[in-house]
C-alpha cells in the first residue's frame, strides 16, 4: 500500500486506543473527506493506520476507499482493495465489485470486466443490474456487442429483469454497426421493452457513425421518440440532422414546428453542411 502524502496530521483520526464504533466513524469520516478532494493515497493510509491499530472495518469503509480510488483514476489500487477484502475480509459486495468494473469501464477492459463478474460468483456475491450495465459498457471501446448482448439476454439467469439501461448499453457497443444498433432497438420494441431517450440517442448515433449516412433511419428513430411521448432533446435532433448532412432538406424536416406549422427559425438560402 503506497506511502501517504504529507497532509496534516490534524485531519486524521485518532484510531488507537479508541473504541471500535469511534475507530470506524473516525475511518468513515476521514474516508468521505478524502472521497469529496479525492485523496487516494490518505485514503489508503486511513485503511492502513486501522489495520495497525487493530480496528476491524467493514465492507462500506472499504467501498468508499474503493471509490475514491476510482474517482482518482487509481483502478490498478481500486483492484487491489477488492483483492485483500477477497482474501482477508471484509466479505465484499456487489458495490464493490461495481467499484472496480467502473474503472474498467472507463478503460474498456471488457476481459478484466467479464472476470470480475465471475469473481463475484465465486464469492456468491449476487450481480445487480449496475454491475451488469458495468460490464456492457466496458464491451464499448472494443466494440463487443456480441457479448454485450449475449450477457443483456442472460439477466434472467441471475434472477433480474431485462433492463431498458442494458440493451442501451448493449446499442452503444455496436460502434458504426448502425445495422445492429437498428436491430436491437426494434427488438426492444418488439419485446415490449421500454424505449427511452438514451434508446433513440445511442441508435442515432450509431446510424450517422455509419459509412453509409442513413437519414431515414435517424428521422425514423425521431418520430419513434415522438410516438412514445418522449420529449425529443436538442442532442438527438442535432444527431439526426447530422446523420442528413447530405440531404440537407431532409435535416430542415427534422426541426421543431411552430404552432403556426413553419419551421423554427430563419429560413436558409444554402445547405446547413459544407
Amino acid at each position: 500500500m503506497p506511502e501517504a502524502q504529507a497532509s496534516g496530521a490534524s485531519g486524521r483520526p485518532a484510531l488507537a486506543g479508541a473504541r471500535p464504533r469511534d475507530a470506524i466513524r473516525g475511518c468513515m469520516k476521514l474516508l468521505s473527506q478524502c472521497r469529496r478532494d479525492k485523496r487516494w493515497i490518505d485514503a489508503l493510509h486511513g485503511l492502513q493506520r486501522a489495520g495497525d491499530c487493530r480496528v476491524e472495518l467493514d465492507t462500506i469503509c472499504y467501498n468508499v476507499a474503493m471509490a475514491v480510488c476510482d474517482a482518482a483514476g487509481q483502478w490498478q489500487q481500486t483492484l487491489y482493495l477488492l483483492q485483500v477484502m477477497e482474501t482477508k475480509g471484509p466479505r465484499p459486495s456487489v458495490v464493490s465489485y461495481s467499484s472496480v468494473c467502473s474503472a474498467l469501464r472507463g478503460l474498456g477492459d471488457w476481459a478484466n470486466a467479464l472476470q470480475l463478474l465471475k469473481r463475484a460468483q465465486e464469492q456468491q456475491v449476487q450481480p445487480d443490474e449496475i454491475l451488469l450495465c458495468s460490464v456492457i459498457s466496458a464491451c464499448e471501446k472494443s466494440a463487443q456487442w456480441q457479448l454485450a448482448l449475449q450477457l443483456a439476454r442472460s439477466m434472467h439467469l441471475w434472477s433480474l429483469e431485462t433492463s431498458t439501461a442494458a440493451y442501451n448499453a448493449v446499442i452503444s457497443t455496436t460502434g458504426g454497426l448502425w445495422e445492429k444498433s437498428v436491430n436491437i432497438y426494434e427488438a426492444m420494441q418488439s419485446s415490449g421493452l421500454q424505449v427511452d431517450l438514451i434508446s433513440v440517442g445511442a441508435t442515432m448515433r450509431a446510424v450517422s457513425a455509419g459509412l453509409c449516412q442513413r437519414w431515414p433511419q435517424a428521422f425514423a428513430l425521431l418520430l419513434a421518440a415522438n410516438k412514445h411521448l418522449l420529449q425529443s432533446s436538442v442532442v438527438a435532433f442535432g444527431v439526426a440532422a447530422a446523420a442528413a448532412k447530405d440531404s440537407w432538406p431532409n435535416a430542415m424536416q427534422l426541426l421543431p414546428r411552430s404552432p403556426e406549422g413553419n419551421t423554427v427559425g430563419k429560413p436558409m438560402k444554402s445547405p446547413p453542411f459544407g
